[in-house]
Formats: structure tokens, sequence, C-alpha cells
């Protein structure tokens, strides 16, 4: 049965995830497991490495150098990694944004910009596909 509303995107665990946009076209949501996580880390990578690209006429050609190098560095030791700070801050742009919706709803970067513009529901069923992809583990007893 498909998503009609946000609510309906809980679903059971398991079932296939679907969610219907306002025009009438369905999408697959995918959870936030591993190989999603390491998608959406591609895409803010290769992001920061378009955007120190171009600004490449802006700055000396030693200066580029160098923050290319520190940025395929920061890239290496994983400081881009899902969660982390780098991340944390790509994320709360509308381009980091942009980078999950793309992964999560299964479309292109170009139709992922569409949705978050046109459709206020996604921020909030993003919010739910990740309380999903993530649950909170359940709090053991304590002895008293």
């Amino acid at each position: 049965m498909p998503i009609n509303t946000v609510s309906d995107v809980i679903g059971t665990h398991g079932a296939p995830l679907e969610w219907t946009d306002s025009q009438g076209k369905k999408y697959q949501l995918s959870l936030i497991n591993l190989k999603a996580q390491s998608k959406i880390e591609r895409i803010i990578e290769g992001d920061a490495i378009e955007a120190l690209k171009a600004h490449k006429d802006l700055i000396s050609e030693d200066d580029y150098r160098f923050q290319f190098s520190r940025l395929l560095r920061d890239i290496t030791q994983g400081r881009f990694n899902f969660g982390g700070e780098y991340f944390q801050n790509a994320i709360e742009t509308i381009k980091g944004v942009s980078a999950m919706v793309s992964v999560v709803f299964n479309v292109d970067r170009d139709e992922a910009m569409q949705l978050i513009t046109a459709e206020p529901e996604v921020k909030e069923v993003l919010s739910m596909i990740t309380e999903r992809s993530y649950p909170k583990k359940a709090v053991a007893p304590t002895n008293p």
C-alpha cells in the first residue's frame, strides 16, 4: 500500500517505504544504512572539492595547491564521515540536505533540490527516515 501521508512513512519494519508527493509522484525511500551513508559522504566530499575548484581563480596557485592538499587530507582522514564535524556543517546547507534527499529518495541532485523547495513534508519525511534508520537503544533496567 502506498504512503500518502508523512505518518505512513513509519510503516512496519522491513516493508518497502514509499512516499507520494503533492503531485502524485511516488518515491521509493531508502533507510540510511552504511551504503547510503557512504553515498552521502562521497557526494558531500565531491561538493567540497568542486567548491574549492570553483574558487581556484580567486587564490594564488600555491594557496590553491595547499588548500587542495589539505582538503584531500581531510577526506582521507575521515573528517567528512557521516556524523562528523565537517559532515554536520555540510548537512546544514541546502546542498548538504540535497545530498541526503537524493540518496534517501533515490533521485538525482536536481530533483532533490526541487523536492526540497516544492514539498514542505520532505524535511519531516527525512527526519522520520533518520529516526527509523537509527532507532533509540532500549534502556536496560538498573538494579536498585
